[in-house]
């Protein structure tokens, strides 16, 4: 690995979405909005519109590996951020070049359903999250969803989303967020938030708080998770300490959906738009 660099490199590992309002395009975006280096390894290369998700095709989980091995090899990244892996050979795939590695300020963002909250991803994929790649992570940045999904019980009231981010950093990790998101994904999880809210929950060892948001839109925005799990690993390669990264980071993302939603793209959900940070 090249140690020598003084430019922050920053991994996404994550699906190719066509319309460049999710996956790794968002990533490389979110990336260039806080002046790192962004660099790409794509897990599963999905058909889809701003309004659904069609088709996924995993890359194979050897040339997954193969590009985790010619990257690590003469690039070293001082953040990862690690989205869909769609499969549990190219999850096991990814956690073994972490592993091998020793990569640090790993984020983790499971992508397990579309925007409706419809299981999309092989649920052999939970295990790999559960066992191998959260215990080493920094932060891990499920919404409802995908914390209920991951451990296999239903969140649906605050005090439940409190107790399943107690849970998973109990796994290893050192923060999790569990976010708010869009009606269409999550109303059957949210029934104690009000209408007009959006709350994220974020636990630490020293303890648990609430970040409350007015809802901008009643739609699930395309994006924002990405965003927000890219910003916090961009945030951590520049140096900032965990808390200010999500702080940061949680501020980026707003500040991306309320463009998006004020320059429209495509004809389904609105999606976010990174803003420029420089």
């Amino acid at each position: 690995m090249d140690s020598t660099s003084t430019r922050a490199g920053v991994l996404a590992i994550a699906g190719l979405d066509p319309t460049g309002t999710a996956g790794l395009a968002v990533d490389l975006r979110t990336f260039a909005a806080f002046g790192v280096h962004g660099l790409a390894v794509a897990t599963v290369v999905t058909a889809q519109t701003t309004s659904e998700f069609l088709l996924g095709s995993p890359v194979g989980p050897e040339v997954v590996s193969a590009q985790l091995d010619a990257l690590l090899d003469d690039i070293e990244p001082l953040a990862v951020k690690v989205a869909m892996l769609w499969s549990a050979p190219v999850a096991e795939a990814v956690a073994t070049a972490c592993e091998r590695t020793g990569l640090g300020n790993i984020v983790i963002d499971p992508v397990l359903a579309d925007g409706d909250g419809n299981r999309i991803v092989d649920p052999a994929v939970d295990d790999v999250y559960m066992h191998r790649l959260i215990p080493a992570a920094s932060v891990v940045t499920p919404n409802w969803v995908e914390a209920g999904y991951l451990l296999e019980r239903e969140i649906s009231s605050l005090d439940d989303a409190i107790a399943a981010a107690t849970d998973i950093l109990d796994l290893g990790a050192r923060a999790v967020v569990i976010t708010g998101g869009g009606r269409s994904a999550e109303a059957k999880c949210a029934r104690s938030v009000p209408d007009r809210e959006v709350v994220d929950v974020v636990a630490t060892p020293a303890g648990h708080s609430l970040v409350r948001h007015e809802r901008l839109t009643e739609s699930n925005v395309r994006g924002s998770g990405d965003t927000l799990s890219s910003a916090i690993a961009a945030g951590l390669a520049l140096g900032s300490e965990l808390g200010e990264a999500i702080d940061d980071a949680q501020k980026f993302t707003r500040s991306s959906i309320e463009r998006g939603l004020a320059d429209g793209l495509g004809s389904g959900r609105p999606s976010v738009h990174p803003p420029s940070r420089r």
